[in-house]
């Protein structure tokens, strides 16, 4: 039985074709496009509202090579850019093609290896990468290429 607000966070997958799984049965092998084992962060996600839930998970599972990324510190992290930022929605499909040259796997991993010197949340350091991104995306390329896809 889901949590109480479970209701619209099922709606907003079901919708997406997104599987909520139950986080005990979460295993390295179990890792799925469109599958997700973190209903707490969705729960906290759609407290932004229904749209907003919608908008971070369709830009992880329809951007290239991301389906996969339904991982508690990129959906907080996307969750946070566009709340940051909430001009970025407006671009509409200029914003998706942004995602699709993101390889948020990568990024993750960037993101726990910067963890073990500063000790910040991964979903924290995520955001800020995700942020700087977006904020300096006109004055050129501030990252290494490794977590960047070519357009």
């Amino acid at each position: 039985m889901p949590k109480p607000g479970g209701h619209n966070v099922l709606k907003v997958t079901r919708a997406l074709g997104v599987k909520v799984l139950d986080a005990r049965e979460h295993s390295p092998t179990m890792v799925r496009p469109k599958h997700c084992f973190c209903m707490p962060t969705l729960q906290k996600v759609v407290s932004h509202g229904e749209a907003h839930l919608t908008m971070v998970l369709k830009l992880i599972i329809e951007t290239r090579g991301n389906a996969a990324e339904l991982w508690a510190a990129t959906i907080t992290a996307v969750s946070g850019l566009l709340l940051a930022m909430p001009w970025l929605e407006q671009r509409g499909l200029d914003l998706f093609d942004q995602f699709d040259r993101i390889d948020l796997n990568a990024l993750r991993r960037r993101a726990k290896a910067i963890r073990r010197v500063n000790k910040q949340e991964v979903w924290a350091i995520m955001f800020n990468l995700l942020c700087d991104h977006f904020h300096s995306e006109a004055q050129g390329d501030m990252f290494p290429e490794d977590w960047r896809r070519a357009a």
